[in-house]
């Protein structure tokens, strides 16, 4: 699987052209970095929970989650707006390694360790799938599906990537607590991954300049009455035209 990532990657850098605007990589200069952010939703009746990531809004790149695979299983994953991309999980078994999200899914083995990484991409950027040829991306946020609620958010306001969806074991209780841990590898795992990092189209963040984010909830915590939004301004050093830019990137990503 690395190398089909790397393929990916490369087609990206290959085509990818001037489509994003560079005030966004300004952005990435002017913070020091990026930030990630997330979303916990439960459906107590199905025993899952739904976890969407929000990093600052990539043209692609690729982010990692740790769970407890004693409390949770990973069940599945979904895109956001305008991306597509894989997911490897990563097993135990004759030794650690990565496998493809889907090809597990279909047909389990191995012993789940609690690490997956996500890669994402704007299809049309890269010249295939529906929106290949299509204008400017249209980037936005994953709805929780019907019977979920939402639970704890945490880190900045931004676009969402993707979800995954985890399955509390059958032995283990409603109450006990999940957390959850979306971040940047830098790629040093036993089985082999390869570095996080996300591309705006004009400036490349590596996996030390992401900032993490935790979650945690239990299919019996209560719902949030409204989902905060956190400051648009949450990393410390960031400078006044980084403050501007991050509020005409949130406008760009609600129009």
């Amino acid at each position: 699987m690395r190398s089909i990532r790397s393929v990916v990657v490369l087609a990206i850098v290959g085509c990818l052209g001037l489509s994003v605007q560079t005030a966004e990589g300004a952005l990435a200069q002017a913070a020091g970095g990026s930030g990630l952010s997330g979303t916990l939703s439960k459906n107590k009746a199905i025993r899952k929970q739904q976890l969407i990531a929000d990093p600052t809004e990539p043209v692609y790149g690729s982010i990692s989650v740790t769970y407890d695979p004693n409390v949770v299983s990973i069940s599945g994953l979904l895109f956001g707006p305008g991306y597509n991309g894989f997911a490897q999980v990563e097993l135990s078994g004759d030794g650690t390694f990565l496998t493809d999200l889907n090809d597990y899914l279909a047909e389990p083995f191995g012993t789940q360790t609690g690490y997956v990484q996500v890669t994402f991409f704007e299809p049309g950027v890269i010249g295939f799938g529906p929106s290949a040829g299509a204008g400017p991306s249209t980037h936005g946020q994953i709805t929780p599906p019907v019977g979920y609620t939402t639970t704890a958010v945490a880190g900045p306001a931004a676009v969402d990537t993707h979800a995954l969806f985890f399955d509390y074991l059958p032995t283990v209780p409603d109450n006990t607590i999940a957390r959850y841990t979306i971040f940047a590898d830098p790629g040093t795992r036993n089985s082999g991954n390869e570095a996080d990092f996300l591309n705006d189209g004009t400036t490349e963040i590596p996996a030390n300049q992401i900032a993490p984010a935790s979650v945690s909830g239990s299919l019996d915590s209560p719902a949030l009455s409204a989902v905060p939004v956190p400051p648009a301004v949450w990393m410390g050093g960031i400078t006044m035209l980084g403050s501007l830019l991050y509020g005409k990137l949130r406008r760009r990503v609600a129009a």
